[in-house]
């Protein structure tokens, strides 16, 4: 029983991971139960085995990304770092990672093509300001710790942080840019770094974010 558990678990996986890749293909308007069982090669009947319809499909695959996001930046959060790393590790954390790169491809890529289908694109807006408020929570630590400038809006600097993730990595995935985000990590951090870094511990934050 668990065994057979276990492969219906594995199957609907693989369900989600093809109708990612044909949204990731600019095919999400041609999303449909006949078209995920013709790219997977199976019939259109095993695909009813696992999901009722593409509504049901859809909104596994949006818990799927609102779990994996906000549980990737609650395990960066949780880091005992000095905020200014924390935010920094966020940053780099979705600049070199394929899997969270595709991650917020799909989400922006969802937002735009479901414009209207809009309980769909308001849970995904809804997880896109989870994010942000979550970044804003790290900016606040920041500058209570002084590490931070306090004259910024915490707010503005966490939409810019989470404009520069999502932006980026849903460019560099979707539009598959002549070279990897990886190359250039550096330089976006310390653009964002002299904007925010608190002007009092300047010369020390840098040292410490760089060792």
């Amino acid at each position: 029983m668990a065994v057979e558990r276990k492969k219906k678990e594995i199957r609907r996986k693989e369900i989600i991971e093809c109708a990612v890749d044909l949204i990731l293909s600019k095919q999400s308007r041609k999303l449909t139960l006949a078209n995920i069982a013709g790219k997977m090669g199976v019939t259109e009947g095993s695909i009813y085995r696992h999901f009722k319809n593409k509504k049901e499909i859809m909104e596994t695959l949006v818990r799927v990304l609102e779990t994996n996001l906000i549980r990737s930046l609650t395990k960066v959060k949780r880091r005992k770092e000095n905020p200014l790393k924390i935010t920094e590790t966020l940053l780099r954390s979705h600049l070199c990672s394929p899997k969270r790169q595709k991650e917020v491809a799909v989400v922006v890529s969802l937002i735009f093509s479901h414009l209207g289908d809009k309980p769909l694109q308001k849970r995904l807006i809804t997880l896109v300001n989870s994010y942000i408020q979550n970044v804003e929570g790290i900016i606040r630590e920041g500058q209570k710790a002084h590490v931070i400038r306090e004259d910024i809006d915490a707010g503005a600097a966490a939409s810019m942080l989470s404009g520069l993730i999502y932006g980026l990595t849903s460019l560099n995935y979707l539009m598959r840019l002549p070279k990897e985000l990886l190359e250039h990590e550096e330089r976006f951090w310390n653009i964002y770094l002299r904007g925010i870094q608190g002007g009092s511990v300047e010369k020390e934050g840098l040292q410490e974010v760089k060792s």
